[in-house]
């Protein structure tokens, strides 16, 4: 990908956000006069106006499980959100994007042997609403797909969807890839290096920090500035999780709005500024 290297001489930083749809629940509850009244969507406003960070929110369908909280949440799903904030959510689609994850949280896996008429299916849900309540400016054209398996008929359904690559981990723990999208050790290296790399006609991201993996400000900041020290290409992906910023999560992360701005700071320090992947090349847009 030498031609993107040679074109990627802003620096970029992309944050996403994994297994959303608390806030939006919240959202529909509560009808609050803005979206960014509530506290999720205030923290990333924040990193955007203060960092010029651009987001995506990887979003389920529903959330029909509370497992893991204390209070039960009750059934909803994105055909229950309102769309008295479209022109709200269209405002903001510079910087704030949904992209499909999954139907759900549960089971786990959810792709790991799914057909591409499944998949196509569920992800036709996911963007059928999100257009509905926040418009097609408001779509991401990159996805994470949940825990990062997935069929090939699976990955072909997903760009017959529209998505033009797929963030993953691509990290090696004791010899096994991790959210790597069943690539090998060699293609880990390899996206480890390049940042983005093909393979079967499909094109892959790779992302550089789940902060929601470590549980302080100072760990994230130390192991995001070795991924900055190391970066030769000139982008760097973060990503959390959204469940873990609420209180009554049992892995609840205290310093979850810390983390993630101490994470733009660095970054804005280091000369990045926010980016999508269409912001790379005319290719990704």
């Amino acid at each position: 990908m030498q031609r993107l290297k040679d074109a990627a001489k802003a620096r970029l930083f992309r944050i996403s956000s994994d297994d959303n749809i608390i806030f939006l629940q919240e959202i529909a509850q509560s009808r609050p006069e803005s979206v960014f009244d509530h506290p999720y969507l205030a923290l990333y406003r924040r990193a955007h106006e203060k960092y010029g960070a651009k987001v995506v929110l990887n979003l389920f369908y529903d959330n029909s499980t509370s497992r893991g909280f204390e209070k039960d949440r009750g059934d909803f799903d994105l055909s229950m959100m309102p769309d008295c904030y479209k022109t709200e959510w269209a405002q903001n689609a510079d910087w704030l994007k949904f992209s499909f994850h999954a139907l759900r949280e549960f089971p786990e896996f959810p792709y790991r042997t799914a057909d591409g008429e499944t998949v196509f299916a569920d992800a036709e849900k996911v963007h059928r609403e999100v257009v509905r309540f926040a418009g097609k400016s408001s779509l991401a054209n990159f996805a994470t797909v949940h825990f990062g398996e997935i069929t090939k008929s699976g990955l072909a359904a997903l760009r017959h969807a529209g998505y033009k690559g797929f963030c993953g981990y691509f990290d090696v723990k004791n010899g096994k890839p991790l959210v790597a999208y069943g690539k090998d050790e060699e293609f880990c290296r390899r996206i480890t290096r390049e940042k983005i790399s093909r393979s079967d006609d499909t094109v892959f991201a790779k992302i550089d920090l789940c902060m929601n993996l470590l549980p302080t400000v100072r760990e994230n900041v130390a192991k995001l500035s070795e991924a900055v020290c190391a970066d030769e290409f000139g982008f760097i992906h973060i990503m959390i999780h959204e469940q873990y910023f609420y209180e009554d999560y049992a892995a609840y992360m205290k310093e979850y709005g810390d983390i993630l701005l101490a994470c733009c700071e660095l970054l804005s320090e280091a000369g990045y500024r926010g980016g999508y992947y269409s912001d790379i090349s005319e290719e990704f847009r």
